[in-house]
Protein backbone atom coordinates (compact mmCIF):
# COMPACT_ATOMS: atom_id res chain seq x y z
CA UNK A 1 0.00 0.00 0.00
CA UNK A 2 0.75 3.52 0.14
CA UNK A 3 2.21 5.24 2.77
CA UNK A 4 1.65 8.41 1.74
CA UNK A 5 -1.67 10.54 0.42
CA UNK A 6 -1.79 11.47 -3.69
CA UNK A 7 0.28 14.73 -3.48
CA UNK A 8 -1.61 17.44 -5.96
CA UNK A 9 -0.45 20.33 -6.65
CA UNK A 10 -2.79 23.08 -8.39
CA UNK A 11 -1.57 25.41 -10.58
CA UNK A 12 -4.11 28.45 -11.39
CA UNK A 13 -2.45 29.98 -14.92
CA UNK A 14 -0.78 33.35 -15.04
CA UNK A 15 -1.66 35.82 -12.07
CA UNK A 16 -0.18 39.14 -11.57
CA UNK A 17 0.37 41.40 -14.47
CA UNK A 18 -0.17 38.43 -16.27
CA UNK A 19 -4.16 38.16 -16.99
CA UNK A 20 -4.06 35.46 -19.69
CA UNK A 21 -6.65 35.55 -21.99
CA UNK A 22 -9.03 38.25 -21.44
CA UNK A 23 -13.34 37.95 -22.70
CA UNK A 24 -15.76 39.91 -24.24
CA UNK A 25 -16.94 41.64 -20.58
CA UNK A 26 -13.28 41.89 -19.14
CA UNK A 27 -13.04 38.57 -17.86
CA UNK A 28 -9.75 37.96 -17.36
CA UNK A 29 -8.63 34.13 -17.41
CA UNK A 30 -6.37 34.69 -14.43
CA UNK A 31 -9.33 35.33 -12.06
CA UNK A 32 -11.34 32.40 -13.68
CA UNK A 33 -8.40 29.70 -13.27
CA UNK A 34 -8.09 31.33 -9.73
CA UNK A 35 -11.77 30.66 -8.94
CA UNK A 36 -11.67 27.10 -10.39
CA UNK A 37 -8.43 25.82 -8.59
CA UNK A 38 -10.33 26.78 -5.36
CA UNK A 39 -13.08 25.29 -5.62
CA UNK A 40 -10.96 22.04 -6.64
CA UNK A 41 -9.24 22.19 -3.93
CA UNK A 42 -12.09 22.19 -1.91
CA UNK A 43 -13.18 19.22 -3.20
CA UNK A 44 -10.00 17.34 -3.19
CA UNK A 45 -9.79 17.98 0.75
CA UNK A 46 -12.93 16.54 1.39
CA UNK A 47 -11.07 13.06 -0.18
CA UNK A 48 -9.47 11.11 2.53
CA UNK A 49 -6.26 10.04 0.80
CA UNK A 50 -5.19 13.55 -0.78
CA UNK A 51 -3.20 16.31 0.12
CA UNK A 52 -3.70 19.20 -2.32
CA UNK A 53 -1.56 22.54 -2.65
CA UNK A 54 -1.32 25.83 -4.87
CA UNK A 55 1.27 27.28 -6.81
CA UNK A 56 -1.22 30.27 -6.10
CA UNK A 57 -3.72 31.51 -3.71
CA UNK A 58 -4.49 35.30 -5.16
CA UNK A 59 -3.59 37.29 -7.75
CA UNK A 60 0.02 37.41 -7.95
CA UNK A 61 2.83 36.82 -11.05
CA UNK A 62 4.96 33.09 -10.25
CA UNK A 63 7.13 32.41 -12.90
CA UNK A 64 7.44 29.16 -14.21
CA UNK A 65 10.08 27.91 -12.53
CA UNK A 66 8.94 28.78 -9.22
CA UNK A 67 5.92 26.82 -9.49
CA UNK A 68 7.55 23.99 -10.88
CA UNK A 69 10.16 24.29 -7.73
CA UNK A 70 6.69 24.31 -5.67
CA UNK A 71 5.52 21.53 -6.82
CA UNK A 72 9.13 19.32 -6.41
CA UNK A 73 9.02 20.54 -2.83
CA UNK A 74 6.21 19.04 -1.93
CA UNK A 75 6.77 16.09 -3.93
CA UNK A 76 3.84 16.26 -5.76
CA UNK A 77 2.62 13.17 -7.66
CA UNK A 78 0.16 15.79 -10.08
CA UNK A 79 0.64 18.45 -10.93
CA UNK A 80 -2.36 20.65 -12.58
CA UNK A 81 -1.93 23.16 -14.09
CA UNK A 82 -5.06 25.47 -15.37
CA UNK A 83 -6.36 27.21 -17.82
CA UNK A 84 -9.15 28.76 -19.76
CA UNK A 85 -7.56 29.58 -23.03
CA UNK A 86 -10.13 31.98 -25.81
CA UNK A 87 -12.35 31.03 -28.08
CA UNK A 88 -14.00 32.19 -30.82
CA UNK A 89 -16.65 30.69 -30.77
CA UNK A 90 -19.93 32.52 -29.20
CA UNK A 91 -20.48 29.16 -26.84
CA UNK A 92 -17.44 26.98 -26.01
CA UNK A 93 -17.60 24.15 -24.22
CA UNK A 94 -15.38 21.25 -22.51
CA UNK A 95 -12.47 20.78 -21.40
CA UNK A 96 -8.85 19.49 -22.48
CA UNK A 97 -6.33 17.65 -20.29
CA UNK A 98 -2.54 17.61 -21.81
CA UNK A 99 -0.53 14.85 -20.00
CA UNK A 100 3.30 14.79 -19.65
CA UNK A 101 5.06 11.89 -18.02
CA UNK A 102 8.49 10.73 -17.67
CA UNK A 103 6.99 6.81 -17.38
CA UNK A 104 4.94 7.18 -20.29
CA UNK A 105 0.84 8.26 -20.70
CA UNK A 106 -2.01 7.62 -18.76
CA UNK A 107 -5.46 8.38 -18.60
CA UNK A 108 -5.97 9.03 -15.03
CA UNK A 109 -5.36 12.69 -15.65
CA UNK A 110 -8.72 12.55 -18.61
CA UNK A 111 -10.70 11.03 -15.63
CA UNK A 112 -10.15 13.09 -12.46
CA UNK A 113 -10.65 15.94 -15.24
CA UNK A 114 -13.74 14.81 -16.70
CA UNK A 115 -15.02 13.65 -12.50
CA UNK A 116 -14.47 17.17 -11.37
CA UNK A 117 -16.00 18.71 -14.51
CA UNK A 118 -18.89 16.70 -13.36
CA UNK A 119 -18.57 17.92 -9.69
CA UNK A 120 -17.85 21.36 -10.56
CA UNK A 121 -21.26 21.72 -12.23
CA UNK A 122 -22.18 23.95 -15.48
CA UNK A 123 -23.07 27.22 -13.36
CA UNK A 124 -19.43 27.42 -11.47
CA UNK A 125 -18.73 30.81 -13.00
CA UNK A 126 -22.23 32.28 -11.81
CA UNK A 127 -21.11 31.98 -8.33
Amino acid sequence: GRDRPIVIMLDPGHGGEDPGAIGKYRTREKDVVLKIARRLRALIEKEGNMKVYMTRNEDVFIPLKVRVAKAQKQRADLFVSIHADAFTSRQPSGSSVFALSTKGATSAAAQISGANSERLGPDWRRK
